[in-house]
């Protein structure tokens, strides 16, 4: 279901010109200040956080990757000797 919000120019590049855009973006919003009063810059990381690296994630192509077709199968039911 799609929900109608109205974006600024700069969220919507954010939304479909991808991550520079959103950087971009990101950056701006950095010095804005939030309902309470700091800005996100101003806004301290706790101590105990852990930042989670940004990585890319590229998708294959349909068609490429390992054959992962058999990896569901069973196999057959084995006597404690391991014969069938």
């Amino acid at each position: 279901m799609r929900a109608v919000i109205p974006l600024t120019e700069d969220e919507q590049a954010a939304v479909d010109d991808g991550q520079a855009a959103l950087d971009r973006l990101l950056d701006r919003l950095a010095d804005t200040p939030t309902p309470a009063g700091p800005t996100p810059r101003q806004l301290d990381v706790p101590a105990n956080a852990t930042l989670l690296p940004i990585i890319d994630v590229k998708q294959q192509s349909a068609g490429v990757g390992p054959d992962v077709s058999g990896a569901c199968q069973t196999l057959p039911d084995l006597d404690q000797e391991g014969r069938r």
